[in-house]
C-alpha cells in the first residue's frame, strides 16, 4: 500500500499545503517533529495501526483533529471509523472537514486506538513478521492463528469491572477493545462503537484448538454470544489478574515485559478524527 503514497501526496497537495515527515525514530527527531506538528492545523497519518499506535501519543498531546491514510495490513482502525482503503475517497476524507470525536483506551495509563489482549493474540503478534506480512496481507493473521493456538496454553485469570460480575477461570485469550474491529476484521463487541464511551471486553474459555472452531466466525460477525466459548460484556474500567505474569499486546504491538496486573481505563471523546459523516439511525 505505500506504493500509493506519491498519489496520495499529489491529491493532497492539490487541496492542502502539506509538509512530509516521517513517523519520529529517537528523542530528537521527535522534539523536531512536534515542532512541525504544533504549527499544522491538521495531522495526517500514513500506514497502518502500527504507526498510528506509535504516534497516538503525540496526537494526544497536541490534541488536533487528524486523519488516516490506510497503508497497512489491517487497517483496522480506518475500518472502525469507517474510512476505505481506497486511496482517493480517503484523501477527500482526510482533507474535508467532517469530524468524529473517538474513545481512546489506557492500559496501565499507556493509551492504545484499538484493542489490548493478552494470550493468543500475543503469540499472533510475535510470529506476524514483516515478510509474512508482505507475503499474506491480512490473511497473515489467519496463518499465524493457526499456528498459535498450538502451541498456546491456557491460563488462569480473574476480571473485574464497573458493570459486569466478577470472572474467574482459564482463558486462552481475553481482548479489551475501545475500536470495534481488531486483528484483520474481528469484532471487539457485539455493539462495539470506537465513539460509545465504553470498553468493550471478552474472553475465549476455549482449551483445544478445535474447541475454536465456532470462534472466529463469532468475532468476524459480532455474534459474540453464538459461541459457548466466549463471554463478551462492556465496561468503563476494568482490572486483569492473572496468576502467571503474561504479555500483553496492544494495537498489534508487542509489549516487552510480562506482568500480572492490567488495568484498563476509557477516555470518552479523547481525539478528533476525520472520518465519513456518520448515519443518523432514522429511517
Amino acid at each position: 500500500m505505500r506504493e500509493n503514497l506519491p498519489h496520495a501526496l499529489q491529491v493532497l497537495s492539490g487541496r492542502l499545503s502539506i509538509e512530509v515527515s516521517e513517523p519520529p525514530t529517537n528523542e530528537d527527531y521527535t522534539r523536531k517533529l512536534k515542532a512541525r506538528m504544533s504549527g499544522a492545523d491538521r495531522i495526517i497519518v500514513a500506514g497502518g495501526d502500527g504507526t498510528l499506535h506509535h504516534m497516538l501519543p503525540l496526537l494526544l498531546e497536541q490534541g488536533k483533529p487528524f486523519g488516516i491514510l490506510p497503508f497497512g495490513t489491517a487497517n483496522d482502525f480506518a475500518r472502525s471509523i469507517g474510512v476505505p482503503p481506497d486511496i482517493n475517497v480517503a484523501c477527500d476524507i482526510a482533507s474535508g472537514n467532517t469530524f468524529r470525536e473517538i474513545d481512546i483506551g489506557t492500559l496501565n495509563g499507556a493509551p492504545f486506538f484499538n484493542v489490548a489482549s493478552l494470550g493468543v493474540a500475543s503469540a499472533i503478534s510475535r510470529l506476524q513478521t514483516s515478510e509474512r506480512k508482505r507475503q499474506w496481507r491480512v490473511l497473515s493473521y489467519a496463518v499465524s492463528l493457526f499456528q498459535a493456538v498450538r502451541n498456546v496454553k491456557p491460563f488462569r485469570a480473574s476480571i473485574t469491572s464497573d458493570k459486569h460480575p466478577d470472572f474467574k477461570g482459564y482463558v486462552l485469550q481475553t481482548s479489551v477493545g475501545n475500536g470495534r474491529y481488531h486483528g484483520g476484521g474481528l469484532t471487539s463487541g457485539p455493539d462495539a462503537e470506537i465513539d460509545d464511551g465504553l470498553l468493550h471486553v471478552y474472553t475465549v474459555a476455549a482449551t483445544r484448538w478445535w474447541q475454536l472452531i465456532h470462534v472466529v466466525p463469532a468475532l468476524l460477525l459480532g455474534l459474540h454470544k453464538w459461541a459457548s466459548s466466549v463471554d463478551s460484556f462492556n465496561a468503563r474500567r476494568c482490572v486483569i489478574k492473572c496468576r502467571s505474569p503474561q504479555r500483553a499486546t496492544v494495537d498489534g504491538e508487542l509489549l516487552d515485559e510480562k506482568q500480572s496486573t492490567y488495568v484498563f481505563e476509557v477516555h470518552n471523546a479523547a481525539l478528533r478524527v476525520y472520518a465519513p459523516p456518520q448515519r443518523s439511525g432514522i429511517l
